[in-house]
């Protein structure tokens, strides 16, 4: 691509597993399902140099139709299942860690009985080969109810301590819940380079003009079948000038 026009696909995940209760779980064989569709229709490169590219403002090192896929939370389970499935198929992800829970139980997925565990740090280490990682938060609050203090806690200091761990910058952010204002997004902008929210609900968007409200395409909201009508659908929002 020439200029600064370019397609991304951002695919929002949050677990994988065989557990159908959870509203928020692709089970792993659908996972598999969407990989190969991945695969063998779009172009897919490393998530840490898609955002250095970004960063950077090379834009022409940033293939037309391409497909980031996200994870929100970091939990156990995607070191479990998704991790053997995009390595099988050569492909990585971009995994939002909640600093504050690392190792430790969800306790905000309030409509699902059973404690959901999140990576541990040896995990997350481990899983370098396959998932590069960004910042979800301390603690998972909903950020438009936080104070200054708060705020710089969530972002500032949740960046801190992951980039101790991970021993590169942390420069992506996911929003929890997708809420955001304008006092947050300015906490978030300081510190990152492209924010994401939660999904793509036909609203136009655009990497260049809103780094920080990056929107993001839900698989649970289509069958596998239906995914490249449903892409093309978004096509007009994702073609950035």
């Amino acid at each position: 691509m020439t200029n600064n026009t370019f397609r991304i696909y951002t695919i929002m995940y949050h677990r994988i597993s065989g557990d159908d209760n959870d509203l928020i779980t692709v089970r792993a064989k659908e996972f598999e399902k969407h990989l190969i569709f991945f695969k063998d229709n779009y172009l897919y490169p490393d998530p840490k140099q898609l955002i250095e590219s970004f960063k950077m403002k090379r834009y022409n090192n940033i293939p037309d139709d391409t497909i980031l896929i996200t994870f929100d939370d970091g939990y156990e389970d995607n070191f479990k299942f998704a991790r053997p499935l995009l390595k099988k198929y050569g492909l990585r992800a971009l995994v939002f860690l909640v600093s504050g829970h690392i190792g430790k139980d969800n306790n905000w997925n309030h409509k699902y009985a059973k404690k959901i565990q999140h990576m541990s740090t040896k995990e997350i280490i481990e899983a370098k080969d396959v998932f590069y990682y960004g910042c979800h938060t301390e603690n998972h609050y909903n950020l438009l109810r936080l104070n200054d203090a708060g705020l710089h806690l969530e972002i500032t200091e949740s960046k801190k301590k992951l980039e101790n761990i991970l021993g590169y910058p942390v420069d992506t952010f996911s929003y929890p819940y997708g809420f955001y204002n304008k006092r947050v997004s300015s906490f978030v902008k300081d510190s990152f380079t492209v924010s994401f929210s939660t999904y793509n609900k036909g609203k136009n968007f655009n990497w260049t003009a809103s780094p920080h409200t990056i929107r993001r395409i839900n698989p649970l909201d289509c069958e596998i079948q239906d995914f490249p009508d449903h892409m093309f659908k978004f096509r007009n929002s994702y073609l950035y000038k």
